[in-house]
């Protein structure tokens, strides 16, 4: 049963915004066509209440897809408005080339020409609104520690494939205070149990190139921190090499002026929230969401991502404006780390409510 379970789950949360695009587009259509024949005045020209009538469409699947579905964050609104309207404009303009294509111009068949056509230019439609709109739909990483003490598959039991990737944190003596022995097992225990999942190896160490032989063949991604003693640019070089994403860490005590050489060569720029690395359960630092502010404003001239980890849960997580977030004992230490992935999630784009 439980497997059953984290298999739905999985199925689930892999394919949640493809079945929430679904259905709002199916509602706007409806709705559309609903303003076309009973809404507007008949006496319109066709193509004028095709017009108004798809404006009504494209804002209504607009602000539910969102709102609701891919929760966009306030200071996106604008921009993906008009992708959104850019991109239906443009699947508006293939349904109709196909309708006189066919040389049909009977108004009886409009309704399930619409319709149809519609639903054959779908995946196109939503793969562009995937790569171009909706871009910024937040990516929730759990957290492992490859550690000698952390139970992998207790984790993997708690939330299955709720969430989207797995942070695995390395923490060794040169950074943690008393850290647990390094056991890089965890991070092939994690690849066995979430073989779908992107697996992000954070390498807390001032010396990571001597963790990364082993590490290989089992991560997705390798985060290096901005004041490890081995030089970045030879060890981002080495995750090019061999076809692996990179990022950058920066917590506090950095120089903000310090990421500034590396913004142009990695996948991602990583905050870490919190003041002491690798030690679950701390309070997010308010200089690490000032800094998210600041960066997301140089972010789309270098091309990176903004990645945060650090005391992340529902009550801050719609301060913080990355798209990749990683959470750990909000979710492990909750009664029900599954209500809990699911509430990160929600309160994404809106807010708990704070006591007056």
């Amino acid at each position: 049963m439980q497997t059953l379970r984290h298999r739905f789950m999985t199925t689930w949360y892999r394919s949640r915004y493809l079945v929430g695009f679904i259905l709002i587009g199916f509602i706007s259509i409806c709705l559309e066509l609903v303003f076309m024949y009973a809404v507007l005045p008949t006496v319109w020209p066709r193509s004028l209440r095709a017009a108004v009538a798809l404006t009504v469409g494209i804002a209504v699947g607009y602000l539910l897809n969102a709102k609701l579905n891919f929760q966009v964050a306030p200071r996106y609104l604008a921009s993906t408005f008009m992708k959104y309207a850019g991109i239906s404009v443009l699947s508006f303009s293939l349904n109709m080339a196909v309708i006189y294509y066919l040389h049909d111009t009977n108004e009886s068949n409009y309704w399930w020409q619409r319709m149809a056509t519609a639903g054959v230019l779908f995946l196109f439609a939503y793969a562009l609104h995937r790569c171009f709109t909706f871009d910024q739909a937040r990516n929730l990483g759990i957290a492992v520690y490859a550690s000698a003490d952390e139970n992998v598959d207790t984790i993997f039991n708690a939330v299955g494939g709720s969430c989207d990737h797995i942070h695995v944190d390395l923490v060794d003596e040169s950074m943690g205070e008393n850290p647990s022995p390094v056991n890089l097992f965890k991070l092939r225990q994690a690849r066995q149990l979430w073989p779908s999942h992107p697996i992000a190896l954070h390498v807390m160490s001032s010396q990571p190139s001597r963790w990364l032989p082993s590490a290989w063949n089992d991560a997705d991604w390798f985060l290096f921190h901005l004041d490890c003693e081995d030089n970045l640019y030879d060890l981002i070089f080495a995750c090019r090499e061999r076809g692996k994403k990179v990022g950058i860490v920066w917590r506090l005590g950095n120089q903000q002026s310090q990421l500034m050489p590396y913004l142009p060569h990695v996948d991602f720029i990583m905050i870490l929230g919190i003041a002491k690395p690798g030690q679950s359960g701390q309070k997010t630092c308010p200089e690490a969401i000032d800094l998210v502010k600041v960066l997301n404003s140089v972010r789309n001239r270098y091309g990176f991502e903004l990645m945060f980890d650090g005391g992340v849960n529902s009550g801050n997580i719609s301060d913080i404006e990355a798209k990749y977030v990683v959470s750990a004992s909000a979710v492990l230490r909750a009664d029900n780390p599954l209500l809990a992935v699911h509430e990160i999630r929600r309160r994404s784009h809106f807010p708990a409510k704070k006591a007056a």
